[in-house]
């Protein structure tokens, strides 16, 4: 998902919606801008590896090597 920059950030806020709640992780501020950051959302069980450490689970999920681009200039 391509991330949407504005003047003013949303307030993060626990809501039902799902829809809504994915919407907030989407939007910064515009003063990154410049990044022209994509982010992915993954369901845990789609997990390639998951580890355990300090009683914390670490979940690892392989990306497509061509999913990560060097900044256009």
């Amino acid at each position: 998902f391509p991330v949407v920059y504005e003047r003013i950030r949303p307030e993060m806020a626990s809501k039902l919606s799902v829809g809504t709640a994915l919407d907030e992780f989407l939007q910064k501020s515009e003063e990154w801008m410049y990044e022209k950051e994509y982010r992915m959302f993954m369901t845990l069980s789609d997990a390639n590896l998951t580890i355990k450490k300090n009683d914390e689970y670490i979940s690892l999920f392989e990306i497509p090597e061509d999913a990560i681009v060097p900044p256009q200039s």
